[in-house]
């Protein structure tokens, strides 16, 4: 490349990661300003007129979906050849890898100063790097790092790598779909009576207007919601007693995962799971990743509540403490992310939003995308 090519693509990054920056920043604001109150701005697909998500600016579905179109084309039309499939699916693994042993590193000192919502998003802004997909390709003209791989390394990547993947996250889509059938099958909807009356006042007050069922299910210890579209979304609760306060704070908090579709957000982490399977650090990662999903949420039940609320909630917490598969958003976990919960919940702390760094960290990974490629 002429030193003019090395220019103009310098100037192509720093103009696409500024845009990113900004958009990720903006949606982040948005977001922020959705869920304290502010109407509805953008019109969703297939949701009734003034109905919000809060998710930001990408559903997190957006490049398991694009990346598994991609390589069904790539099998069945034979758009690129062998080698081509392997580099392009290479990049994607690296970035993914590389950027969440990063942000684990990091996440202690992170946590401490920036809200609990922020760091969730960092874990999605690989999302935002594979948006527009002819960036990669150009960017990879001109690498710091070039990696060179055995001839045979594409064949061993299908025959290897790639099956091992595909069962790992296909077992996940198993296991969620499994669960919900057993867990719907013993669930009893809830027609009537005080908790879906509360239920339908939440999400008539942050616009939630998509149907959600509310259901009790004697085989949960944990209230949870779950389901990838309208007309599979519910919300479970164990069947118990519950103050008008728990209810509240119950409901709060599942109808926040479900505005910012977390479930979605779950499918992602186990796609992005499966495809660095050979990494524990990255499996670690996605189970901070889901710490970062709940902290988030109680973030925001919590906000501007008194001492004796946040004990009420801690209490909450406790009392149903558990875990569930598959692809759902459970209240309350149990070991060590149950201490670390009841730790911020009862010790609240003034943390920075995070919109800049958002800006910052957006920006900087899309300058130091395609510094490394592979070669024969």
């Amino acid at each position: 490349m002429t030193e003019a090519d090395l220019h103009l693509l310098l100037f192509f990054k720093l103009i696409w990661g500024t845009f990113l920056a900004f958009m990720l920043a903006w949606g982040f604001h948005r977001s922020w300003r959705y869920e304290h109150g502010a109407p509805a701005s953008v019109a969703y697909a297939d949701a009734p007129a003034g109905h919000k998500y809060t998710y930001v600016y990408l559903n997190p579905l957006y490049l398991p979906i694009a990346l598994g179109v991609y390589l069904l084309l790539i099998l069945v039309l034979g758009l690129c050849n062998l080698w081509g499939m392997t580099v392009i699916f290479l990049g994607a693994v690296l970035t993914i890898n590389i950027y969440f042993i990063l942000l684990l590193l990091l996440l202690p000192l992170l946590r401490h100063f920036f809200s609990s919502r922020a760091c969730a998003v960092l874990w999605l802004l690989p999302t935002f790097l594979f948006y527009n997909p002819a960036v990669p390709d150009n960017l990879a003209r001109e690498a710091l790092w070039t990696l060179k791989l055995s001839p045979d390394f594409p064949r061993l990547f299908m025959a290897v790598y790639l099956p091992v993947a595909l069962v790992i996250f296909g077992w996940k889509l198993l296991e969620n779909h499994l669960f919900y059938k057993r867990t719907m099958a013993s669930a009893r909807e809830v027609t009537e009576g005080r908790e879906l009356e509360l239920f339908k006042a939440e999400l008539e007050r942050v616009s939630y207007l998509s149907p959600v069922k509310l259901c009790y299910c004697d085989c949960l210890s944990s209230p949870l919601s779950m389901g990838f579209y309208d007309q599979t979304r519910v919300t479970l609760l164990p069947r118990r007693d519950y103050t008008e306060q728990e209810l509240n704070f119950i409901f709060r908090h599942e109808v926040c995962h479900l505005q910012r579709c977390d479930i979605h957000t779950k499918v992602f982490l186990a796609f992005c799971l499966a495809f660095c399977w050979f990494d524990p650090l990255v499996w670690l990662a996605v189970h901070r990743a889901s710490e970062d999903l709940e902290l988030s949420c109680d973030e925001l039940v919590l906000e501007g509540l008194g001492r004796e609320e946040r004990q009420a909630y801690a209490r909450l917490l406790l009392s149903c403490s558990g875990k569930a598969p598959g692809f759902t958003s459970c209240l309350s976990a149990a070991g060590r992310t149950m201490r670390y919960r009841l730790k911020n919940v009862v010790e609240p702390r003034r943390c920075l939003p995070g919109t800049l760094l958002l800006a910052v960290v957006m920006f900087l990974c899309v300058m130091g995308y395609g510094l490394v490629m592979f070669n024969i």
